[in-house]
């Protein structure tokens, strides 16, 4: 049972412990503690009761009125400002459980899919019937979703590729050869999957571009998570991508580890903001990348 706390400087106190437990980023502590005080003050100026005994209808308005004229992106993170309040302060998880990101416009366009729905799309292939000519699509959508893999590298990634000693794999590009990193996790399934192949023999013979994504196309309907024809396989990629700019590593780096040909290439997936739910996602998945 949570103690609610019983007025605003505890309240705030709560949202900074919270994110300080769970290592979130200085300037994300810094703007939930922000928006919950915004959200308080406007929250009282509204309705003659705490902000814990507050309904889905209260949190609708606050959003299409106190945030009018807002960004999505910005949206997006008074949202999940609103989630850690509700959900590990008030102990609602009735209402936290109502509030869902806004999809932005740059995040349509360019397909970018989040951890969040990469999850839930691992889920759906693992809880589906694979038939034996799709393959291990769970393993080729975690490289993609793990490495920054084109869909095409995936299709014709061949064991002799792979330096399980080193936990890396070669890649060949137009501009020729690079390394990209796999997480020990990886390491192991590509390691048992390949256990009985020759070097020279494909990882996935199952898969070719068509086919992955025709298998993709076909998970993500099951999943419900594309009804706007929004994600195909290099969206893996582009999700990959947003993680690692979305860190705080270097983009020299970032374009080191994906093959882009510039670090200008890289700038639309600077203006996707980093919810707290995106945040811890990734670090789970990033977390096993080495330096």
């Amino acid at each position: 049972m949570v103690n609610k706390p019983r007025n605003k400087h505890e309240i705030t106190d709560k949202v900074e412990e919270y994110c300080r437990r769970n290592n979130l980023a200085q300037n994300t502590q810094d703007k939930y503690v922000t928006n919950v005080k915004e959200f308080l003050r406007w929250y009282q100026n509204n309705y003659n009761q705490p902000a814990s005994k507050a309904e889905q209808e209260h949190i609708d308005k606050f959003i299409a009125d106190g945030l009018s004229g807002m960004e999505k992106s910005t949206k997006n993170n008074y949202i999940a400002s609103l989630r850690v309040l509700y959900r590990y302060v008030f102990g609602r998880e009735d209402l936290a459980d109502t509030m869902h990101r806004l999809k932005t416009e740059k995040e349509k366009k360019w397909g970018v899919i989040h951890p969040t729905e990469y999850k839930e799309l691992i889920r759906t292939i693992k809880n589906q019937e694979i038939r034996e000519e799709e393959g291990d699509l769970e393993l080729a959508v975690e490289l993609g979703f793990k490495t920054g893999m084109r869909p095409g590298a995936i299709c014709s990634l061949k064991k002799g590729d792979i330096n399980f000693v080193t936990g890396r794999i070669v890649v060949d590009s137009k501009r020729g050869e690079r390394e990209v990193l796999l997480v020990k996790d990886l390491q192991e399934r590509l390691k048992e999957r390949t256990r009985d192949i020759e070097d020279d023999e494909e990882v996935f013979p199952e898969l070719n571009s068509n086919k992955f994504y025709y298998y993709f196309k076909k998970a993500l309907r099951k999943s419900g998570l594309d009804s706007t024809d929004r994600l195909s396989p290099h969206s893996l990629r582009h999700g990959f991508v947003m993680m690692l700019v979305s860190s705080d590593m270097s983009l020299s780096k970032v374009k080191k580890l994906t093959g882009h040909s510039s670090v200008q290439g890289l700038e639309p997936y600077t203006h996707i903001e980093l919810d707290e739910d995106l945040e811890k996602e990734m670090k789970d998945i990033l977390g096993g990348i080495r330096d």
